[in-house]
């Protein structure tokens, strides 16, 4: 198997498409997916030949892996942090390896960025973006239309991203060739107008070998891309009853978060079925190395590995503490002009909302990990009827102590439910922190619009009842989806 290294520089901001929670602004991803590159290559192709069955294996059939692009600084490269690797809030220089100082968490929180360890540091890189406000165009008068405005959150140009792309010798001799004939690229949404430009910088073919000191070193497996899994009814899954399945070994303890992924095939103009996936950067204490580890490493883990989905490795053990290497300079820009009121409130309004939709989608999450009928339907009204009482709390103090003891066998990660639903509000103290670091963008100029808007506010009995209410009423959704699914079998 051989392996063609490529880099890129972004010419001007790139807009990759992620969901965003808010109607009126497209979010970006933070990386450059395999997909992207995959559907540039088959476009060079089909433009060059006649589509022909070698078309289909190598776009389609996934003879050839196009792994996504991450963020190089100079000869660095770097990965999204794992995620029991957590930051210090008092002293953002200091990390911890939660498995080994889980009594510590509540001083410390996730690190939502890319990272690289050496020794005992770690190097973190995040990557900058920037929000563009438009009006919406008129094509037919030639003129924007009054009112109508919506926001483009974009990959900054000047970054740089790195990445493989894998397979047979001649199938690599091919995609080298189709990137020779033009190292100008053209990424993500709005091509046509002033997004989208990038460069090849290197294109370098040699034969693929794992790294077995970096990759294959113990019984840690960390996904280095967002992972999809499936159940035994070709459902995507984040239970880890399923992960250990595919693993054939059992999970110690994880620290890992969920996304969901929602793509367009631009050849049918139509959008991909939405599925649940392990986010990037989520990690697993395994009982011992898988016995097909090589391979998973090689080939990935689970569906889509061809888009750059489920990219796994097994390092050694990390260590309990980490300092940070280096402090990542701002970069410096012009002067920019006080902003206008109207603007901060339309910012502090988005914010609001992707609060809101951020909560929601927590929720949601948990209860997909803990499945359907861990819980009746009837004990989840009850719950959901507290939540929205307003005085959660004493309402669960006071449950019968069997109704605790069904709660207890509902687990999501390292947690049940009893235990989660009992330290509630720090777990929404967590949540509300998580909130307020929502990320519109990296620049200067807008970290200190964001400094404007005033999340500090947040009513955490709000959050908490929205919470609630959409996990307990998300669980009962997916008891009656299992219950129709298993009437129509």
């Amino acid at each position: 198997m051989q392996q063609l290294k490529i880099r890129i520089r972004l010419e001007s901001p790139v807009v990759i498409s992620a969901q965003s929670g808010d109607s009126t602004l497209t979010g970006t991803l933070d990386y450059i997916p395999g997909s992207s590159i995959l559907g540039l290559l088959a476009g060079r192709y089909l433009k060059a030949k006649v589509k022909t069955a070698e078309f289909d294996r190598i776009f389609l059939r996934g003879d050839v892996h196009f792994h996504n692009l991450y963020p190089v600084r100079g000869n660095d490269e770097f990965l999204p942090c794992p995620q029991n690797i957590w930051r210090s809030k008092s002293d953002p220089g200091r990390f911890i390896n939660i498995f080994s100082k889980p009594n510590n968490a509540d001083d410390y929180q996730k690190v939502d960025t890319y990272a690289r360890a050496t020794d005992n540091f770690l190097d973190i890189h995040p990557v900058e973006t920037e929000i563009f406000f438009h009006h919406e165009r008129d094509y037919a008068r030639g003129i924007s239309k009054s009112g109508v405005v919506f926001n483009y959150e974009a990959l900054s140009a000047g970054q740089e991203f790195s990445g493989c792309i894998q397979g047979s010798e001649d199938d690599i001799g091919l995609i080298h060739e189709l990137l020779s004939t033009d190292i100008t690229l053209r990424l993500g949404k709005s091509k046509t107008s002033q997004y989208g430009n990038a460069v090849l910088l290197t294109c370098e073919k040699s034969d693929y070998a794992i790294d077995s000191e970096k990759e294959l070193a113990g019984s840690i497996m960390v996904m280095a891309s967002d992972t999809i899994i499936k159940n035994f009814m070709g459902i995507s899954t984040v239970e880890l009853s399923e992960l250990e399945r595919i693993l054939r070994t059992k999970i110690i303890s994880a620290a890992l978060n969920t996304s969901r992924t929602e793509t367009i095939v631009n050849a049918h103009r139509a959008k991909r079925p939405s599925e649940i996936a392990f986010k990037a950067g989520s990690v697993f204490m395994l009982e011992a190395c898988p016995g097909n580890a090589e391979d998973l490493v090689m080939h990935g883990l689970g569906e889509r590995t061809w888009e750059g989905y489920g990219q796994v490795y097994f390092p050694e053990e990390f260590p309990d503490d980490l300092s940070l290497l280096r402090v990542t300079a701002s970069q410096t820009g012009l002067h920019q002009p006080a902003v206008p009121d109207l603007i901060k409130r339309l910012v502090t309004e988005i914010r609001e909302q992707l609060v809101t939709s951020m909560i929601s989608g927590k929720a949601e999450d948990i209860a997909a990990i803990i499945g359907p009928r861990k819980l009746s339907n009837s004990l989840l009204g009850r719950l959901e009827s507290f939540a929205s009482s307003g005085n959660f709390n004493a309402s669960f103090a006071r449950m019968r102590n069997i109704s605790k003891q069904n709660l207890q066998k509902a687990h999501f990660g390292d947690k049940n439910l009893a235990e989660y639903l009992k330290n509630i509000d720090q777990e929404i103290r967590n949540l509300i922190e998580s909130a307020k670091a929502i990320r519109l963008g990296t620049n200067k100029y807008l970290r200190d619009l964001i400094a404007d808007t005033h999340l500090e506010e947040i009513n955490p009995e709000m959050v908490k009842s929205v919470f609630l209410q959409t996990l307990f009423l998300s669980l009962r959704r997916i008891n009656n989806a299992k219950g129709r699914q298993d009437e129509e079998r």
